[in-house]
């Protein structure tokens, strides 16, 4: 729990931020609350200054860890700047930077985004059919406009483009460390040959999100989506790998036990039917196999952090079954 010194604390320095950014004397920051961040820490705020008032959020890294990877904000900077003057809907970033006299780390904030995700069963059974559709076409037209951004001209500091065999050897680390590993993980081997074995030649290269699946598209209350959001996982490489994790989620026998609430209602069929025809996506069956191969060893690993008390969710008891049916079906998308 978020203590309330540590919260007063975040509250005064975001009030001596906005005093000096917006030479405003008494500007200040009120109603800090945290939300739910992943690879760090988000609070969102409102800042009143000259009678008015708008509402932000501020992203921050763990304490104590290394600035790199998911814990490195300017990378998150860096993808959502990308999108500025895009189709692709995000929450723009207002201010950001390394400069730790104001929170004590690198940090960024960007303007606060009202809206709902479609990851839990009772806002999906909300929906029409009609609705489902506009939410689907919505999800896939935003993956477009992010594989359209200009992202040479924002994001050089996530070069270079990381190559596929690079992608692949990263889970090799997680695996070692899993749960359950000669049942969860029995077929990893066997998939990740086929994997190395039919690596797509040409790929199409561009900014990509890393977790494209709807517990991160914020859609209004007119189902438009609003903003696509939690973007730590952020890269560059091939922009199909967004598609196939997209994918992989809404392929209903790859999930065994575990399928998700979405996925009962919407297929990989039908998230596909909305994506341009112009756009090749022939080697969409490799990266829709090696979105099912990452989540198989994300599953088990994270299994293990739970067992071990070190990251403890007991959802992943029941998460991590899925992970021999997404290897069977991984398996099967290589070897057709």
């Amino acid at each position: 729990m978020i203590q309330k010194t540590a919260l007063q604390t975040l509250t005064d320095q975001l009030t001596r931020f906005a005093r000096h950014h917006l030479s405003d004397p008494a500007a200040y920051a009120a109603k800090v609350a945290p939300t739910s961040g992943h690879a760090g820490f988000s609070y969102t705020f409102v800042l009143v200054s000259g009678g008015g008032s708008i509402q932000y959020y501020v992203r921050l890294p763990p304490a104590n860890v290394k600035l790199q990877g998911t814990a490195d904000m300017l990378r998150q900077v860096c993808a959502l700047t990308a999108l500025d003057g895009t189709p692709a809907p995000h929450a723009r970033v207002i201010w950001s930077g390394d400069d730790t006299k104001w929170f004590g780390a690198p940090y960024f904030i960007a303007e606060w985004v009202t809206g709902t995700t479609f990851d839990a069963e009772d806002r999906i059974d909300a929906l029409n059919n009609d609705d489902l559709a506009f939410v689907a076409r919505q999800a896939v037209e935003g993956l477009v406009a992010i594989r359209n951004a200009p992202w040479q001209r924002t994001c050089s500091y996530l070069a270079p483009p990381i190559e596929l065999r690079e992608r692949i050897a990263h889970w090799d680390r997680f695996y070692d460390r899993a749960a359950d590993r000669d049942v969860l993980l029995a077929l990893a081997p066997t998939v990740r040959k086929a994997l190395l074995d039919r690596l797509p030649a040409r790929c199409h290269v561009g900014l990509c999100h890393g977790d494209y699946q709807f517990g991160n598209l914020m859609y209004g209350p007119d189902r438009s989506l609003r903003a696509i959001i939690d973007w730590e996982l952020c890269s560059l490489g091939p922009t199909l790998r967004d598609l196939g994790w997209l994918v992989a989620f809404h392929n209903r026998r790859a999930w065994g036990p575990a399928i998700r609430p979405m996925a009962r209602r919407l297929s990989g069929s039908d998230l596909l039917r909305h994506w341009p025809s112009e756009l090749d996506a022939t080697d969409l069956p490799w990266f829709e196999a090696f979105a099912m191969y990452e989540y198989a060893v994300i599953s088990a690993f994270n299994l293990m952090l739970h067992r071990r008390g070190k990251r403890p969710d007991v959802t992943w008891e029941w998460r991590s079954r899925s992970a021999p049916s997404n290897l069977e079906t991984a398996l099967e998308l290589l070897v057709r």
